[in-house]
């Protein structure tokens, strides 16, 4: 790094949004290391709304534990010192899930393997949401060789819920 990068006042432009296109909600602490801003900055936009959507995924709605998950567009079109703009939550929840073709919005299911990916969260976190009852596992699986099936409509219902 050069010597003027480490004393210039405008801190250089942020690297590229290098993820997997699947990826569809961001960890809060991805985008702090990102940008290099502190969570708590972070959180306070999310609270005040300047980053809507952003999503709790932790088994507590509300509480010190809470996951905040950012919707990739608003990572995507942060420009330090510019408003955000304010993004429709229905279409954000459609862009987030895979699409649901020609099934029956009741009855189709997301596999949790899938989620997770969406999600950029761990393989256990979907499970934890099934047994805090925030999500529903549909029908039966065999632990060892497949990922569980969660209704589309819970996923909707829990996203539409923990939006921040």
């Amino acid at each position: 790094m050069s010597a003027h990068a480490l004393t210039s006042p405008v801190p250089p432009a942020p690297p590229a949004l290098r993820l997997h296109p699947l990826r569809r909600l961001v960890p809060s602490e991805f985008f702090c290391v990102l940008y290099g801003v502190e969570l708590r900055d972070v959180l306070e936009k999310v609270e005040s709304g300047d980053f809507y959507p952003a999503f709790n995924l932790s088994t507590n709605a509300k509480g010190y534990r809470r996951r905040i998950h950012l919707w990739r567009g608003v990572v995507e079109t942060y420009a330090p010192g510019r408003p955000m703009p304010k993004f429709e939550l229905d279409r954000v929840i459609a862009g987030v899930l895979p699409p649901l073709g020609v099934a029956d919005p009741s009855k189709a299911t997301v596999r949790a393997s899938d989620l997770c990916m969406r999600w950029s969260c761990t393989r256990p976190r979907p499970m934890m949401l099934v047994r805090a009852c925030e999500l529903r596992e549909v029908g039966k699986h065999d632990l060892a060789r497949e990922s569980p099936r969660i209704s589309r409509d819970s996923i909707v219902a829990f996203m539409r819920r923990r939006a921040l």
